[in-house]
């Protein structure tokens, strides 16, 4: 195991709606499962993860920044993006899942891949 939790970030439909508005093909109505296989995974300190309070005060403190991340991920255009973000819409859009337990199963050691925002 290693000294992280996960944040799994789950489409709800609000947020698969927008992305279908896009106009991506990708989003077809027979691909929409594509936003339900394909969810987000940050690692996050395993403290985040200790009990329910410390899950939601971390999720109120970071929720901007994952919002804008999945956001950009579809647009760089922020003009497309909802406004304002809030953390109620945040959870309309996201389901966000916290697992504490982490097992590294791969054989080579973990690297970073030098990407930075």
């Amino acid at each position: 195991m290693i000294n992280r939790a996960a944040l799994i970030i789950k489409y709800k439909k609000p947020a698969a709606d927008w992305v279908k508005g896009l106009g991506f093909g990708v989003m077809s109505d027979s691909s929409s499962d594509f936003l339900k296989e394909e969810d987000t995974v940050f690692l996050v300190s395993d403290d985040v993860a200790d009990s329910p309070a410390s899950r939601k005060a971390w999720l109120k403190k970071n929720y901007q920044y994952l919002f804008e991340f999945e956001l950009f991920g579809w647009s760089t255009d922020a003009s497309q993006w909802p406004s304002p973000i809030t953390f109620k819409l945040f959870l309309e859009w996201f389901d966000p899942q916290f697992n504490s337990m982490i097992i590294d199963l791969a054989d080579e050691p973990l690297e970073d891949d030098g990407f930075e925002e």
